[in-house]
């Protein structure tokens, strides 16, 4: 028990969850807006999920109907968000449900909580569920498109309907206005392979675009407004004039099309021609471009110079085309199209590209959605993929801290329910993408000083990759089933030395031990060499460890022992120099799921499926026995570490909950409950003051401890206290009662309170106050509705209380005065305060009709005795005369 020492460090108390990363994006539409801030809105599941670009935090999810009532007010229960579109100029987003109801939401980032989005319109839009819709570049219109083979343009500063376009043969999958808010436009496309433009000022098709052979699925127009370009999933890509919308161009791109955008050298573009016809500037380049054609089949008389086309799609690569006007050439074929830029190959696997969102406001921002529901930042020249943020995690099965070596914590390695390993920056949420398994990832590790981290499959190997470079070094093969644990050195000087190692477990119930550097150079040289296949080792020593699956695997700080967790209910101790047995920990009523060795100290913690943790001694002279059993948990627990140099323990459950246990006095210190699933993943970083976990609802949370600031936090609050405390008594003894209340109040003091609001009672007179009550009506005057309930509370509090209540009546009767009755209805918690205050002023004011009744009896009692003293009185005159 000596291990078990008080450490002189304060305990932990309090952990506040700092980072939390949801899904965000589960496929379909992604838009960005520029709102202040750069904002992502991406389609989430029945939701739509609106994303800080910069932070790559949630900002807040509109909800599809499953939501709380203060946001989904008027969303029907189980109602799915189908579409979406974001408001170039201001907060505001528009939705469309299942139910065909158009929604008008107005988004406030500066507020918190269900205050964020609030939908302040709901019209009936289509009589099929809406696939499309696209605001006007002025932000005032927005077009719907539906499955009932109709189009509708909006104006959302009314809440109607402007234009209903009827005409294809198959559904809309596709609405876009022309850049040109003047030129009133709207471009329409069908998934029979049509494309319609439609003129809102003739409100009729005037022109019918046929050359594409499959659904049309992205529509794009040049800077200055004179090209379209029509992208399908028939390979091809259409570039038409935007006069008379003849064929420019079909260019062949060999794979099916996602998404396509313009983006312009310098960003210019109509507004800015409009803005110098307006200050009489003209910009000579851009005054052709305002010329109208002369004929259908004439070219543009001036083309986008400075502009590319981007296009996405199913290759999963992103490549740039430069257009130009051919001198000669036939009718439908009067560009040069030149391919400029191919998107260098990006970590991870090159999935399909789904959608394509392209903002040029401000920092032009081109964001590529791919197939596995990953958003890719695209430099919109180079095409370097910059950063790249998860849309969906699916279910969490392990999670590591990397990058520890100075202390902190910048980076997760993240295993999710895919051959995929992901490495999550907690900075900005953004996250590169490592391919190589197979099959799913079930065990992360990650050494000491971050550079390498090791992972176990499904596909019965394990690998080991660079952190820098994303490469994979070594693979190890030899397992016959999945491999569920996997555990590298902790040493630092191991892999100085090239002698650190790391150990796989799997379900076939046997530990092999891998040399992870002996071949130092070679992996160095092949993680260089990106052609090159990776290293595959093999093993040097391997033991059949369990008679069930292996669960978990640990190596001691000190490298000296490994401890294997199975689902035979054992711990095995092993001696990693040669892999001999050295003791099983027994005690368990069921499988052991995970375990760790103390920083300091020869001590153990362990966790079951029986929902208990247990702390065992190391020590040869113990025995290793069980020194300390925790419960709590109402399932199994999943996962356990260390905290506060050995002292205190955090835990994760399939509960979902968090918990902090302190060994000394077996308790359980603080609960959270941030997961809505099994909790499987949980990681401590170098220092202690973070740590993550990760879950089966596809959820990521970062903590951090903040027990000292809360200290410090008390030590300011109790010493102002103290401060304040010390100027009420100076004010009391001052008479300066407009100070004191004012004190009193922000104390809490309702004593303190009291007994300076009878002072006032008892120096004032009800004639100097005007009336009963008055006294207290300057107090009143100017409160707020949170000084106003804290009031009432108090004079709940007093009324109870027949020496104070005179106190309390004639406070509430200046607040009733002073307040108006609309105002009090309003305010939190005011039925409960009125429902407190009823039945003891009923009982004042009985007492007091006793009190007066019985006065009555005073007074004839007193007329009486004066009756009787004048009869004494005439008598005595009698006698005497």
């Amino acid at each position: 028990m000596s291990s078990l020492r008080p450490s002189t460090h304060s305990a932990s108390r309090a952990w506040e969850l700092t980072e939390s990363h949801a899904g965000i994006y589960s496929g379909g539409k992604c838009a960005v807006a520029e709102w202040g801030s750069p904002i992502l809105g991406c389609l989430y599941s029945e939701d739509v999920a609106l994303v800080n670009v910069t932070t790559g935090q949630l900002i807040t999810m509109l909800q599809g109907g499953n939501g709380d009532a203060e946001v989904t007010e008027h969303i029907a229960p189980g109602e799915a968000i189908t579409s979406f579109c974001l408001n170039p100029h201001k907060c505001e987003v528009v939705t469309t449900s299942r139910g065909m109801l158009l929604r008008q939401w107005v988004v406030n980032l500066d507020a918190s909580g269900h205050e964020i989005a609030r939908c302040i319109r709901s019209i009936k839009c289509h009589s099929e569920p809406v696939l499309c819709m696209n605001f006007d570049s002025s932000g005032c219109f927005v077009a719907t498109g539906s499955a009932d083979r109709t189009a509708r343009v909006w104006d959302m500063r009314g809440g109607f309907a402007t234009h209903n376009f009827r005409g294809h043969g198959g559904l809309v999958s596709l609405v876009q206005f022309h850049p040109d808010p003047k030129r009133l436009l709207l471009v329409t496309g069908s998934e029979d392979g049509a494309t319609k433009v439609w003129s809102l000022l003739e409100k009729a098709c005037v022109a019918t675009l046929g050359h594409h052979m499959s659904a049309v699925t992205s529509v794009a127009f040049s800077g200055n407004g004179n090209m379209m370009a029509t992208g399908s999933r028939d390979k091809v890509v259409n570039f038409w004039e935007t006069d008379q919308f003849s064929l420019l161009k079909t260019l062949p791109v060999f794979e099916e099309v996602e998404g396509l955008t313009f983006i312009e050298d310098g960003n210019a573009g109509i507004e800015g021609d409009a803005a110098n016809e307006e200050s009489g500037e003209v910009n000579d380049d851009a005054a052709p471009v305002r010329k109208k054609m002369k004929s259908a089949e004439s070219v543009p008389e001036s083309l986008p110079s400075s502009s590319r086309l981007v296009i996405v799609g199913y290759k999963g690569i992103a490549r740039a085309w430069n257009f130009e006007h051919k001198d000669t050439g036939s009718k439908n074929d009067q560009l040069r199209c030149t391919l400029v830029e191919t998107q260098p190959p990006r970590k991870g696997p090159a999935s399909p590209y789904m959608a394509l969102a392209f903002n040029s406001t401000r920092k032009p921002l081109l964001i590529a959605a791919t197939a596995d529901h990953n958003l890719v930042f695209l430099h919109p020249l180079t095409l370097v993929s910059e950063r790249q943020i998860v849309g969906y995690n699916d279910e969490v099965s392990a999670v590591k801290f990397v990058n520890e070596s100075g202390g902190g914590s910048d980076s997760i390695a993240v295993a999710t329910n895919s051959p995929l390993l992901k490495l999550l920056r907690i900075k900005d949420m953004s996250c590169d993408v490592l391919e190589g398994h197979t099959g799913s990832i079930l065990s992360v590790d990650v050494c000491p000083a971050g550079k390498w981290v090791a992972t176990g499959s499904k596909d019965r190997t394990a690998r080991l990759w660079e952190v820098a470079t994303g490469a994979c070094v070594m693979v190890c093969v030899g397992h016959t089933q999945a491999v569920a644990a996997v555990a590298l050195s902790r040493k630092l000087q191991s892999y100085a030395t090239g002698n650190a190692f790391f150990f796989t477990g799997s379900g076939d119930r046997t530990l092999k031990r891998w040399k992870l550097l002996g071949q130092k150079e070679k992996a160095n040289q092949l993680a260089a060499d990106a052609p090159a296949p990776p290293f595959q080792p093999t093993s040097d020593i391997n033991v059949r460890a369990h008679e069930k699956d292996i669960n978990h695997i640990c190596v001691a700080p000190n490298d000296s022992l490994v401890a294997t967790s199975s689902q035979d209910k054992t711990v095995k101790l092993w001696s990693t120099s040669d892999l001999s047995l050295v003791a099983t920990l027994r005690g368990h009523k069921r499988g052991v799921m995970a375990l760790s060795f103390s920083r300091v100290g020869q001590v153990a913690a362990t966790c079951s499926a029986d929902r208990t943790v247990k702390v065992w001694s190391l020590a040869p002279r113990d025995g290793f026995t069980c020194l300390k059993t925790f419960q709590g948990h109402s399932g199994s627990v999943l996962g356990v570490e260390f905290l506060n140099t050995g002292t205190q323990l955090v835990s994760t459950g399939a509960d979902g909950l968090l918990k902090l246990w302190t060994i000394k006095t077996n308790e359980c210190e603080a609960t959270y409950d941030a997961h809505t699933d099994k909790a499987w993943g949980l990681s401590v970083s170098n220092d202690g003051q973070h740590l993550v976990t990760g879950g089966a609802d596809s959820v990521i949370n970062v903590w951090k401890d903040v027990t000292a600031a809360l200290e410090d936090q008390g030590v300011v609050e109790a010493e102002e206290r103290r401060l304040k405390e010390h100027d009420l008594m100076a004010s009391i003894q001052e008479k300066d009662f407009q100070q004191a209340v004012e004190l009193a109040f922000e104390l809490k003091h309702s004593y303190r309170l009291w007994g300076v609001l009878s002072e006032i009672m008892d120096a004032s007179s009800a004639s100097e106050s005007g009336g009963d009550g008055g006294i207290f009506d300057m107090y009143v005057e100017g409160w707020t509705d949170e000084r106003i309930v804290q009031c009432l509370e108090f004079i709940v509090e007093w009324n109870k209380n027949a020496a104070k209540s005179c106190v309390a009546q004639g406070l509430l009767g200046s607040v009733l005065r002073h307040v108006p009755l609309e105002r009090l209805r309003k305010l939190d918690r005011v039925r409960d305060i009125v429902g407190g205050l009823i039945p003891y002023t009923e009982r004042h004011f009985q007492r007091i009709d006793r009190l007066v009744q019985a006065s009555f009896v005073i007074d004839y009692t007193g007329a009486a005795i004066s009756a009787v003293g004048a009869c004494d009185d005439e008598g005595a005159k009698e006698a005497s005369f």
